[in-house]
């Protein structure tokens, strides 16, 4: 995708260069899943969540409802916005090297694949309050 979108800004440089180097802005996915596993453990092991039986639907509705609010919801969700904002910092500088870019245009970019995600963690983060 960044490639294709660099064209508009005549970005020069190989496909498999700009793949190459924008894979670095998955580090921070890996560094934030960890952590999100961390949380979870949490969750699930130290506050003891524990799963209804199937056969109460309003105790499974519950449930449900408690996996996609409160505060460790909201706090996996900020941590996403920050991955992907050092993603996107991450994405700017490999793309300005493999694509001979200048820093602004790098930045340009980025910003709609960016933005995308950091509208979805927020809209989390909103669900989750």
């Amino acid at each position: 995708m960044f490639h294709a979108i660099s064209v508009v800004f005549d970005g020069d440089g190989p496909f498999p260069t700009t793949l190459a180097l924008a894979g670095w802005g998955m580090v921070p996915s890996v560094v934030g899943s960890v952590a999100q596993l961390a949380i979870n453990y949490y969750r699930f092991s130290v506050r003891g969540l524990e799963a209804p039986p199937p056969d109460d639907p309003e105790a499974v509705q519950e449930f449900v409802r408690s996996l996609s609010s409160g505060p460790l919801v909201a706090l996996g969700a900020g941590l996403g916005v920050l991955v992907t904002l050092w993603s996107a910092v991450l994405w700017t500088h490999a793309l300005r090297c493999a694509r001979a870019l200048s820093f602004w245009d790098a930045a340009l970019t980025v910003a709609l694949p960016a933005l995308v995600g950091v509208a979805l963690s927020v809209s989390t983060v909103v669900g989750a309050l």
